[in-house]
């Protein structure tokens, strides 16, 4: 479940990203249909307008965020794996066993690890 969260978090900011703009764009919508309907606020239609662009801009700015913490996470865990192996530069086999007990917890993919075990 918290296995590569950093992914997880750059994909939870996409879907926040988009059913916020969808949300906002359906409300702005439907406030503008129910606001014109009424004899008395036909002219504050534009309140629909102002729903549907502010909200819509405000949600892909919060986007920018998420996804930004969700890479720092994922930079820092990349710094850490370096950090770990080159401090053992002499015994390639601990680096070995570091990489593959990483691949297990689920803290790298098998590309990654492939990746890591080429620059040994």
């Amino acid at each position: 479940m918290y296995n590569n969260i950093g992914k997880k978090i750059k994909g939870l900011a996409k879907i926040v990203v988009y059913a916020g703009i969808s949300v906002c764009v359906i409300g702005g919508i439907a406030t503008i249909f129910i606001l014109s309907d009424n004899y008395y606020t036909k002219d504050f239609a534009f309140i629909g307008l102002i729903i549907a662009l502010v909200g819509s801009l405000l949600c892909w700015l919060s986007g920018f965020f998420i996804y930004g913490f969700g890479e720092l996470v994922d930079q820092t865990q990349e710094i850490n794996i370096k950090l770990t192996l080159s401090e053992n530069k002499s015994d390639t086999k601990e680096k070995l066993e570091k990489l593959k007990e990483w691949r297990e917890k689920g803290l790298i993919t098998e590309k990654e690890l492939m990746e890591k075990l080429s620059s040994l």
